[in-house]
């Protein structure tokens, strides 16, 4: 017999973060989320950092006494708000191979949602842009990253046989570094700075610390204005951006960020890497004590492979040639690292910008993540 639940307990929500690492447990294609931040997602006295933007429910559905399977249901009241729109998410779907067990979960989540008076959801999508979304649907013989997910190819069966249907794709590749920063990208990097009188700020920086602690607002201001129209995005309340800066401070290297500032020392254009993570949440199933940082700082003194976070210029500034001093100095540090490849993380399927940035670089585009919607 199935029973679905709602979390109503901490101790309920650590089962919930406790399936998916028993699922994948010896997957050598999944990475873990960070363990203590997913519990901290059940928020019953509405005090956690998404209670500016977003509700939510947990459900997670019981078969003989085991969990099989778990959903949250995201109301993103800010991104409703802004678009006039009625619109639920689904996030972190979880289930054994079982459609009745998935087909039990989604009616609780969008039973909640349709009580709420949405009439679609989406998914899935996280809180906001930063947070886990997609589906993966092609590139399953690919591990992911630590900014992306991994999943089983029968989710995408399970929803298309519920009733969803595509909303839109992102696209991830994987570059590889060359040999040798271009002579275009050079020349347009040193004109703007001669030119123009732009500079990199964070070349100016040893610390990785005090970087962030002087821009991480301005950066964040940036990403809010420069994402504000890709699908689900809302900007940043304070709490949300003090969560993501707490999660990811110590395990960033001033080498893989750049920021471009004009010639009055407004940021106009940012780039951010990230270490290659994976192996190390892996061996710490996203728990940080007791050894947890001590694998993750290991992974990120020398990584092998590193992730292309984020990368946005200002609107005013696209034709400014601010994005060829990213390129630049990022390309130049891949090299010097050793880095055998970058992976894109998720790119709009439509955002031509990009696209087009990526065929002046060797690579491939090898995954596919999906996000679904359906009428409720």
């Amino acid at each position: 017999m199935i029973t679905i639940k709602e979390v109503s307990s901490k101790r309920e929500m650590r089962k919930w973060c406790d399936l998916p690492l028993r699922l994948y447990k010896n997957n050598e294609y999944f990475c873990p989320a960070f363990y203590d931040d997913e519990v901290a997602l059940y928020d019953p006295k509405g005090t956690g950092v998404n209670k500016d933007i977003a509700i939510s429910k947990f459900f997670y559905a019981e078969k003989d006494g085991k969990i099989v399977g778990r959903v949250a249901a995201i109301i993103n009241t800010a991104y409703n708000k802004i678009h006039n729109t009625k619109q639920g998410r689904f996030s972190r779907l979880e289930v054994e191979e079982d459609y009745e067990v998935f087909e039990k979960l989604m009616q609780a989540a969008e039973g909640w949602m349709k009580e709420m008076g949405m009439d679609n959801v989406v998914g899935p999508l996280g809180y906001h842009d930063l947070d886990t979304e997609g589906l993966l649907v092609e590139g399953f013989e690919y591990r992911c990253t630590f900014g992306s997910s991994w999943n089983f190819p029968y989710y995408a069966d399970f929803l298309e046989k519920y009733g969803y249907t595509k909303d839109f794709d992102w696209l991830e590749r994987r570059l590889y570094p060359p040999k040798e920063v271009s002579p275009k990208v050079l020349k347009v990097a040193q004109l703007v700075k001669q030119k123009k009188n732009y500079r990199d700020v964070a070349s100016e920086y040893k610390r990785t610390s005090a970087f962030i602690d002087r821009y991480k607002d301005d950066i964040f201001d940036l990403l809010d204005l420069c994402y504000k129209d890709l699908p689900g995005v809302v900007p940043l309340p304070p709490p949300v951006r003090n969560s993501m800066v707490d999660q990811i401070k110590l395990i960033l290297s001033v080498d893989y960020i750049s920021l471009i500032v004009d010639e009055n020392d407004k940021p106009i254009a940012f780039g951010l890497l990230f270490p290659d993570m994976v192996p190390a949440m892996q061996k710490c199933n996203g728990k940080l004590l007791p050894l947890g940082w001590y694998h993750i700082l290991s992974s990120v003194r020398k990584p092998k492979a590193v992730e292309l976070a984020l990368i946005c210029v200002h609107p005013d500034y696209k034709t400014s040639g601010c994005l060829a001093m990213i390129l630049e100095r990022i390309t130049k540090n891949l090299i010097k690292a050793d880095i055998e490849y970058a992976e894109t993380n998720l790119n709009y399927e439509n955002n031509n910008e990009i696209i087009n940035l990526w065929q002046g670089y060797e690579h491939i585009q090898h995954k596919r993540k999906r996000c679904y919607k359906r009428d409720i």
